[in-house]
């Protein structure tokens, strides 16, 4: 049970939780997440405290919701850049030097219109992909799901539910594979202990460099304003 309340500055919402949260959200609203019973003049305290942090971070939103209302000129695929064109067709079609999208009649409804072309494609590359690795590293799992998280490539469950976002489709190959490998390294250790990386690292010796491209793809992401 929660409950929220809109003030001229931020959205509170009232929480079973211990402590605070602070977010920004895609719309460019301040989210503060709040025990209960916490007082109205500590939770003015701790925004008073992060003040510059919200401004930086409002500033960022507020420029990558800017450029979700830019109509598309380009969209990266596996770490490439291709153009964007518009077709009379009603379909999304990937060719080897372009994407064609068909003629919508806002910028909101066309990456709409991409994101869904996206998770159809990780839906068919990335469990594909997984077998792949899996099949290396002697690892089974139960299934791949695909989500549209915006904070995590990818999750494992102790069950075996791996889950990627279909923004990973995003990043370069070299990059993708590191976070598949990640994940299923956690069918070995469900933590990120010294023997975890030790075992990703046996599959993936450059995964550092690998984590950088997820970084910069995340970076470019922001950029565009792929809050979708």
């Amino acid at each position: 049970m929660q409950k929220e309340t809109q003030t001229q500055n931020y959205i509170l919402r009232r929480e079973y939780r211990k402590s605070l949260k602070l977010s920004i959200t895609p719309q460019a609203e301040v989210l503060v997440q709040a025990p209960w019973n916490l007082s109205q003049a500590a939770i003015s305290q701790f925004l008073e405290k992060h003040a510059a942090w919200i401004a930086a971070h409002l500033a960022e939103a507020e420029q990558n919701r800017a450029s979700r209302q830019e109509w598309l000129e380009s969209i990266l695929f596996l770490g490439r850049e291709y153009p964007v064109r518009r077709w009379a067709q009603r379909e999304v079609c990937l060719s080897k030097a372009n994407l064609y999208l068909p003629e919508l009649d806002s910028p909101e409804k066309e990456r709409r219109k991409v994101a869904a072309w996206y998770r159809a494609q990780a839906q068919v590359l990335l469990p594909r992909r997984t077998q792949f690795w899996a099949g290396k590293m002697q690892k089974n799992y139960r299934q791949v799901r695909i989500s549209s998280a915006r904070k995590r490539w990818g999750s494992c469950t102790g069950e075996g539910v791996i889950s990627f976002s279909w923004r990973l489709l995003q990043a370069p190959p070299a990059a993708v594979d590191y976070v598949i490998i990640h994940e299923l390294a956690h069918r070995y250790r469900m933590d990120h202990s010294r023997e975890f990386w030790a075992y990703v690292e046996a599959y993936c010796p450059d995964y550092p460099a690998r984590k950088r491209l997820l970084e910069q793809t995340a970076e470019a992401m922001r950029r565009t304003g792929w809050d979708v």
